[in-house]
């Protein structure tokens, strides 16, 4: 019976709204600040750079109070876990709930590098093409602030890296796994067929979109109240 219930293949539910519109919001937000960057917009680079760390912020503290798929301990699961899934995923294993524990790492290591460039930005200035300075950047010493603007413009490569290997990841499980990953972090429904995934699906919390709203309105206005010091 167990055969005949994992060769059954289930829409279930894996993603919650705050984190998809989170997902999404955020790439396009780093195209804009690419963009904006590359092109010498500072005032819509400055805003995108609001928009990135107000949700980069709102995704730390919704990963601890978040919904079970969006919990830092739920994909964070140590060196372990890697191996085993590198296992599985090598003995045909395929499919998971939520972030993959490879896949947990890019996630965590962007979101780690947008909160570095949206905090660095604030301090950062650029006096000799762009006149630009961040709000924050008359609270520290000049030199300060240079060597800020040098770390935020050298980690946003490293994050374009990321991306890359991101994007390229995602379409090898698409094309060489079968396994779409994108479509979930679109409509939050994932297609799974194996009995262990369904019953993990079936246990999962999913918080109320109310205090996601609360969080990231006491997020956004703390980023207002900065921008304008």
């Amino acid at each position: 019976m167990s055969d005949t219930a994992s060769s059954v293949v289930e829409k279930v539910r894996v993603w919650d709204l705050p984190t998809r519109l989170f997902h999404w919001t955020l790439v396009v937000l780093i195209a804009v600040l690419w963009w904006s960057g590359e092109n010498g917009e500072m005032g819509i680079h400055q805003w995108a750079g609001y928009g990135a760390l107000t949700l980069v912020v709102f995704r730390v503290v919704w990963g601890f109070v978040g919904s079970t798929t969006a919990r830092f301990a739920t994909f964070l699961t140590g060196p372990a876990a890697i191996k085993r899934y590198l296992e599985e995923t090598k003995a045909g294993k395929v499919g998971h709930i939520g972030h993959n524990p490879i896949g947990a790492l890019s996630a965590t290591a962007m979101i780690l590098l947008v909160l570095f460039q949206g905090i660095t930005g604030l301090f950062a200035s650029e006096n000799t093409f762009l006149f630009f300075e961040g709000p924050l950047a008359d609270w520290v010493s000049t030199g300060t602030s240079e060597s800020l603007t040098s770390w935020h413009k050298t980690s946003f490569n490293l994050l374009l890296l990321i991306i890359a290997l991101h994007v390229a990841s995602t379409f090898f499980y698409l094309l060489v796994k079968k396994d779409d990953l994108v479509h979930p972090m679109m409509t939050g429904m994932k297609k799974v067929s194996r009995l262990d995934l369904k019953e993990e699906a079936a246990k999962l919390h999913f918080a109320p979109l109310p205090l996601a709203g609360k969080i990231l309105a006491g997020v956004a206005a703390v980023i207002i109240v900065i921008s304008f010091l």
